[in-house]
């Protein structure tokens, strides 16, 4: 059993459908996402947060939310085997994505916060087009995130090939750092200060006064 500060599942309800078997689970309210084990995520904005888990290894998936923080992955005989499963997870409000092990969050809506911060590391990625104040971006590790949309003011770190490729989202302000190789590509209208480490790729786009600084290799190109 799980420990008594895990906000506890209050129902599953597993059933056959054209051959696959769904689960649904309610998991209580949640701000912040983990997703690892190739398992592929669609958010859905909802007031009765829940989760809805399709494909052959659906009874599989581990859904724990401690303390708000809601992580999904496989169990332990089927790690790095989610990539035969749809999960669909529908939240009322969130600040936190992160992606690892090559999972991947998608959502078909725009995802609205006054922060929020999106991770993406080993191969994992994120597809989703925003309405946010501030924006924190962290990739690494062949990473990818794709962000369309608006932003006020983004923050940005990008490490060993992780890519970040927002030329569709309008921000204002962007400060970029890129170490030990990557990409990226924004759009800012005022202010972006862009330092490359040991290599990498900075593409900036938009009319924004441009700071930048290269150590030991990289490139920034302002169109």
């Amino acid at each position: 059993m799980y420990k008594s500060f895990l906000i506890p599942i209050f129902f599953i309800v597993s059933y056959v459908c054209l051959g696959q078997t769904e689960v649904v689970k309610n998991v209580g309210d949640f701000t912040s996402l983990r997703v690892f084990d190739k398992i592929p995520v669609i958010l859905i904005h909802s007031e009765s947060p829940r989760i809805e888990i399709f494909g052959n290894k659906s009874e599989d998936v581990q859904v724990i939310n401690k303390n708000g923080e809601l992580k999904v992955r496989m169990s332990t005989l089927n790690l790095l085997s989610g990539d035969d499963t749809v999960v669909k997870i529908y939240y009322s409000e969130i600040n936190n994505i992160e992606t690892s092990e090559g999972s991947s969050v998608k959502s078909e809506e725009e995802i609205e916060s006054q922060t929020l911060t999106l991770n993406a590391k080993e191969g994992a990625a994120i597809t989703l087009t925003l309405n946010v104040e501030q924006l924190n971006i962290r990739v690494n590790s062949g990473g990818v995130i794709n962000a369309s949309g608006n932003t006020i003011d983004q923050n940005i770190l990008i490490t060993s090939g992780g890519k970040y490729l927002a030329k569709n989202l309008n921000s204002e302000n962007a400060n970029i750092n890129l170490t030990a190789g990557g990409n990226s590509v924004i759009y800012a209208s005022k202010s972006v200060i862009a330092t490359t480490r040991a290599g990498g790729n900075i593409d900036i786009y938009g009319s924004a006064e441009v700071q930048q600084k290269s150590i030991l290799g990289g490139t920034i190109t302002v169109h």
